[in-house]
């Protein structure tokens, strides 16, 4: 978050391709280090995993543009609100997709994080659309991968290789028309362009490898500590003013995830100890 504020000033759309331009090469890389492009090559002859590969970059390039525009808009607030809702729609697509059985805990927790988002509705009048971009594109995302069986490197590799012409094509074509802010506007917002592709590789690349390890209602909630870091940084940094019923909202949701930790937290504990006497 506070990468997009040092480059505030770019254009989102340059910035999403500068992200894509400089993470291809990267992944690259490190797929040939790790040895994985055989296995990324067998991958791709399967039509219907190519199918879902395309689904996800679709997702991917969506959440990725919104996350963008709203962090050089003064919108982090928003960013942040998403992803405490994202749990929420984790929850219920592992319900309803993957079967994954939910306990009485955290059916108040969705319920509580439920109640929060109808309060914004009721009291704004109007859907949080920033908020719910960023909440659905990143749970469906989520679960396409977690179907996949493919590692987060190769996966984000194919996924960024496809939106790779596109992103260079946009560059090139602001470049022909002068609008290009790269190589135009100093050395250090070059440099920080360059460093678009790192500040995006090492968080997506863990999340593909736990995404398929962990239930994603499991994933959802875990998540709960990058929104919060983003909550402080758009008051404390950016300055973003909070109103009464926002805080409330998040105040909601904040204790449904207390809720839901706690739940996993014991359930753990019952494990263990089942496990222990086994």
């Amino acid at each position: 978050m506070l990468y997009f504020w040092l480059v505030r000033e770019v254009p989102a759309p340059e910035l999403l391709a500068h992200r894509i331009a400089w993470l291809v090469p990267l992944l690259i890389a490190l797929l040939a280090v790790r040895g994985g492009g055989r296995t990324t090559i067998e991958f791709l002859r399967h039509g219907e995993k190519r199918r879902t590969l395309l689904l996800t970059t679709v997702l991917l390039s969506i959440n990725w543009f919104i996350f963008i525009w709203a962090a050089t808009h003064d919108r982090v607030l928003e960013i942040s609100l998403g992803y405490f809702i994202n749990p929420l729609v984790s929850v219920l697509l592992g319900f309803l997709v993957l079967k994954e059985r939910l306990r009485r805990a955290q059916w108040w927790s969705v319920g509580l994080a439920a109640a929060a988002v109808g309060f914004l509705l009721v009291r704004t009048g109007q859907l949080p659309l920033v908020s719910l971009g960023v909440a659905v594109t990143f749970a469906f995302y989520g679960l396409l991968r977690k179907r996949l069986s493919l590692g987060g490197i190769a996966a984000l590799s194919i996924e960024t290789a496809v939106m790779w012409p596109v992103a260079v094509g946009y560059l090139v074509w602001l470049g022909a028309d002068d609008r290009l802010w790269f190589l135009h506007h100093g050395w250090a917002t070059d440099g920080l362009l360059l460093c678009a592709g790192v500040m995006i590789a090492v968080p997506m690349v863990a999340f593909g490898n736990a995404v398929r390890r962990v239930d994603l209602s499991t994933i959802g909630f875990m998540q709960y500590l990058a929104p919060s870091i983003q909550f402080l940084i758009g008051i404390w940094v950016f300055g973003e003013a909070i109103d009464v019923d926002r805080l409330t909202a998040f105040l909601v949701i904040w204790i449904a995830l207390a809720i839901y930790s706690t739940d996993a937290w014991r359930a753990r504990q019952r494990r263990l100890r089942v496990r222990g006497a086994a």
